[in-house]
């Protein structure tokens, strides 16, 4: 459905590009999701091999509620790492779960996550017509929080001791972005 107009949609930025995901990215994408490191950050509680992370990519690819990118460092076309809108609700231009990965660890800090971030919102709210989106986080993901608050994300909940991660109850911090402070901000 609205995943089907994305085929060969590029999104360019300064020094990384958004690319559709695909079947050839799984390698990438097992490598970072067994990391302990990104599993830690994320709280993600399945590690899994390559088989896995392929039917999970494939379902991610077919959902019509979906979109998945892969993060390309410009120059050397090197696949960084992922960045999605997900729980799209499109009766009402609202995504539930924006998420994103840079699974390439000497690439973290360099600002490739706040580029790409931008990059997706202003596909976001000005190709898709999207009214708000969302994402929730661990109160430790420090550096996501800065990201986020940086494209202009307010902080509109807390959920406490929410999630259990790393063996201790966490708080997941909700953050949203709405269409009209997206545009004040160009």
């Amino acid at each position: 459905m609205q995943n089907a107009g994305l085929k060969g949609k590029v999104i360019e930025g300064k020094s990384i590009r958004l690319r559709p995901m695909d079947r050839a990215d799984v390698q990438s994408i097992t490598r970072w999701h067994n990391d302990r490191e990104i599993m830690a950050l994320f709280a993600l509680t399945r590690a899994g091999p390559e088989e896995y992370w392929s039917e999970w990519l494939n379902k991610k690819l077919q959902s019509p509620n979906a979109i998945y990118f892969g993060i390309v460092k410009k120059g050397d076309d090197r696949l960084i790492g992922h960045i999605h809108l997900e729980e799209i609700n499109w009766s009402h231009r609202l995504c539930r779960d924006l998420g994103i990965i840079i699974g390439e660890k000497e690439e973290w800090s360099k600002g490739f996550g706040t580029e790409a971030m931008e990059l997706l919102m202003r596909y976001a709210f000005e190709e898709l017509g999207m009214h708000r989106l969302e994402l929730m986080t661990f109160d430790f993901n420090i550096r996501g929080m800065r990201v986020w608050e940086k494209c202009g994300f307010r902080q509109e909940g807390v959920m406490r001791k929410a999630r259990l991660a790393n063996g201790e109850w966490r708080d997941l911090i909700f953050y949203a972005l709405l269409e009209e402070e997206h545009r004040g901000r160009k």
